[in-house]
């Protein structure tokens, strides 16, 4: 289980850096539309850490499974 959650964590991860990466590209190609869905996206994580003090919320799950 504990294999399954940091899979999870790095897939999320992943995608999430994918995300701040892509903005400036989609900015300078004029795809506003898609900016602000990704720009979302990322602020949605921001306040999942923020409420979370800063931590994953995947890291309190995974000490539970160990």
């Amino acid at each position: 289980m504990l294999t399954a959650i940091k899979l999870l964590h790095t897939v999320i991860w992943a995608f999430l850096a994918g995300c701040i990466l892509a903005l400036p590209v989609v900015a300078i190609l004029r795809r506003f539309h898609w900016a602000a869905i990704i720009t979302v996206v990322v602020l949605f994580e921001c306040v999942a850490l923020a409420i979370n003090s800063g931590r994953c919320p995947l890291t309190d799950f995974a000490a539970n499974r160990r």
